[in-house]
């Protein structure tokens, strides 16, 4: 337990805070998962707002960073600096560092970008047509949806279609087996070697979508519940981006289909 929480437990400060010391500092507030809602450049055009507005940001303990855009993942970190005017937040990612301005209101967002080369912090939150872009995002809430819970359990491999003649991965699949956990853990077995991993669902993507999370990287699929019956679009040989649609397309995109293992009753023996 952190200190002051522990000393509020014991009531040693009671009636000591005022209601603005109260509220999440900005290193806490900003935790988790925003979405993009808005996205202004200051022109008439305002040219990239469609591509912009798929921005999902999270932001981690220590300093990590992951953002997505439509099939895209980059992988960064950030520093905030809550006392700058304006508040200031660097995003650091393998292009070098974005300097950014933000606000931070409950659930919204505000941040300030460069956008055209422009090298210097905006000094304002306001987009001006010459550089410096304002999007908005809002906190997305985590909410256990139905299919979380129905995805629980192991499911076993019965088809793989990569959508070529040979389908060669096919066979390597077959009788493989994944176990998913609450908490978003994830066990894959293949061939009688298991490796661990996480998961995330998206179940109000248009198709929902599932990410497997390793060491190595994360896998990203789409997915498709129906009773006992689980249907995964996942990535073959060298294609990167998110399948779009539960269909195999012979050029980097396999469907997977899995059947629920139900689980063994075992019958009471009774004494003769």
């Amino acid at each position: 337990m952190r200190l002051l929480a522990l000393l509020l437990a014991t009531g040693l400060f009671a009636g000591a805070l005022l209601a603005d010391d109260k509220k999440p500092i900005d290193e806490e507030a900003i935790l988790g998962t925003w979405q993009a809602v808005k996205y202004d450049d200051g022109t008439v055009e305002n040219p990239r707002e469609k591509a912009q507005i798929q921005t999902r940001m999270t932001f981690a303990e220590g300093g990590k960073l992951v953002m997505v855009r439509g099939t895209n993942e980059f992988k960064g970190s950030y520093v905030i600096d809550p006392a700058a005017m304006p508040k200031a937040l660097d995003q650091t990612g393998e292009r070098g560092t974005t300097l950014a301005a933000y606000s931070l209101d409950g659930d919204t967002l505000t941040l300030a970008l460069t956008t055209n080369g422009r090298k210097e912090r905006p000094d304002a939150l306001k987009a001006d047509g010459k550089g410096i872009a304002v999007m908005t995002l809002k906190r997305v809430k985590v909410e256990k949806s139905k299919d979380a819970d129905a995805l629980v359990g192991k499911w076993r491999v019965v088809k793989y279609d990569d959508g070529t003649a040979e389908n060669p991965r096919e066979k390597q699949w077959l009788g493989d087996t994944m176990a998913f956990a609450d908490g978003g853990k994830l066990v894959v077995d293949r061939g009688g070697r298991s490796s661990e991993a996480k998961f995330e669902l998206n179940p109000t993507a248009k198709p929902p979508t599932l990410d497997m999370i390793a060491e190595d990287g994360t896998a990203p699929a789409a997915y498709k519940i129906d009773g006992d019956t689980l249907t995964l679009a996942v990535l073959s040989g060298d294609r990167r981006t998110r399948p779009d649609a539960l269909k195999a397309d012979g050029k980097g995109i396999a469907v997977m289909t899995l059947k629920r293992v139900k689980a063994e009753k075992k019958e009471d023996k009774k004494d003769k």
